[in-house]
């Protein structure tokens, strides 16, 4: 199916697969309605087992006008060729295109169908597959059943869903169950560095690269050889560094800041994003090589939203025996929109065990805005008053209703500052500003300054 789609999509006439080490080669050329004649040749026998192949990105177009050559890693990790021609040259679109499609088709080329039945059979019986990840509903059963097909894979993987939806929780499981889960997991939240430090994080810095540079620090990128790199948020990276991180993709070479030595590593990248990349791409906030690059294959995580069933689950599983929740509780639970999904969930259960006492935790213990209808602040609820206090201005109320909905986004985001700037459509330097201007401070943070 891979190789008739990129005859029917593409134009491919013909294709030769070179098999270094093993003395294969096979050809075929497209021949009439559209059917394959493949031509066989194998200089020396290996034995009779056939080889199974995975379809990696880096590919470059060929010398030749209207060829172009797809690396590929066989299982046993001997670098193979796939080149597939036409008579018109592939232009750089096409290209992305034909290897994000070679990184789905490698799914089914990369273990054996009883290999992956089996694996998933046990994924069902066991009550916990991935840890961290929780839930038995539809939309996390598959999932479940994307990360147990990826992760044996060397294919890079764009984890889609909103903040607070697990994704990084995927990527370690993703990890854990792939070849390299005896390297280092080295994750990074791209908006949480300062522009002006996200090379130096990424690809290190020599010593005195910049201020303050006092001595040679490695980057994340090189921390993670042999491993895998988890790049979050990665929708917020400066156009500069994206140009710099799509070099790397594609030539897995990188220098410090500051340095000339050229460095390879061996890592496989992982990304998350809470935007929808397509739009950022229409509008040129990121680039269309990068996406292509990052999303051989998208991995959604549902919100808590698309899964109400697995509340329930989830609360108890973060309140731990013997402490429960009141039937009235976990109605209310039931009732909200999550805006914050697990993450708000989970704070919502850490915030009643917290204030409540006994065995039994009932509504009255759960935040105000889980309470309150759809989480609106006290002066923004169904059947709440809209009239102004003796001796209250109307900015007053508008500052009130502002610090609630603050409060209430970054409860919702674990106080995570870009996320709630993001949900709130304003910048972050404006919610740090707020907080200042309103108190508003995490609990347990006796500053009162940023989190």
């Amino acid at each position: 199916p891979f190789f008739r789609t990129l005859q029917e999509a593409f134009g491919v006439e013909r294709m030769s697969l070179e098999i270094p080490g093993r003395g294969a080669r096979r050809d075929a050329h497209a021949g009439p309605e559209g059917r394959w004649a493949r031509v066989d040749r194998r200089d020396s026998d290996d034995g009779d087992a056939p080889a199974r192949f995975v379809l990696v990105t880096g590919g470059e177009p060929g010398n030749e006008p209207g060829t172009l050559e797809v690396a590929m890693l066989s299982t046993r990790n001997r670098a193979s060729r796939l080149r597939i021609g036409r008579d018109e040259p592939f232009d750089e679109t096409e290209t992305l295109s034909i290897q994000a499609l070679g990184g789905v088709a490698s799914l089914a080329l990369d273990a054996p169908r009883e290999w992956r039945e089996r694996r998933e059979v046990a994924l069902w019986t066991d009550g916990a597959p991935f840890a961290g990840l929780v839930g038995n509903a539809p939309a996390m059963r598959e999932a479940f059943a994307m990360i147990a097909r990826v992760a044996p894979t060397q294919t890079s993987v764009l984890l889609l869903g909103e903040s607070g939806t697990g994704k990084e929780l995927a990527a370690r499981a993703i990890h854990d169950r792939s070849q390299r889960s005896e390297g280092p997991f080295v994750a990074i939240n791209c908006p949480s560095i300062p522009r002006e430090l996200i090379e130096a994080e990424l690809f290190g810095h020599e010593k005195g690269a910049f201020t303050g540079a006092t001595a040679m620090r490695p980057g994340k990128v090189e921390v993670a050889d042999g491993g895998t790199l988890f790049l979050d948020e990665v929708g917020d990276m400066e156009p500069a560094t994206q140009v710099r991180l799509l070099r790397f993709l594609e030539e897995r070479e990188f220098q410090r800041v500051g340095g000339r030595e050229t460095r390879r590593v061996d890592v496989r990248i992982l990304a998350a994003t809470s935007r929808d990349l397509t739009a950022e791409v229409a509008r040129g906030a990121f680039r269309e090589d990068l996406y292509y690059r990052l999303n051989v294959v998208p991995l959604r995580m549902p919100s808590l939203r698309e899964r109400r069933e697995d509340v329930a689950t989830l609360a108890a599983h973060f309140l731990k025996e013997p402490r429960r929740l009141s039937s009235r509780a976990l109605d209310v639970l039931m009732k909200h929109d999550w805006p914050g999904n697990v993450r708000e969930l989970r704070n919502a259960i850490e915030y009643a065990a917290t204030v409540g006492s006994g065995d039994v935790l009932d509504e009255s213990h759960l935040p105000d805005s889980v309470r309150s209808a759809g989480g609106a602040p006290e002066a923004m609820r169904v059947g709440g008053t809209w009239d102004l206090h003796s001796g209250e201005t109307l900015e007053a109320r508008l500052q009130e209703v502002e610090a609630a909905l603050i409060r209430t986004t970054l409860e919702s985001t674990d106080w995570n500052q870009s996320a709630a700037a993001r949900r709130l459509g304003v910048t972050e330097t404006k919610v740090r500003n707020r907080m200042k201007q309103y108190g508003i401070r995490r609990p347990g943070d006796a500053t009162g300054g940023a989190s």
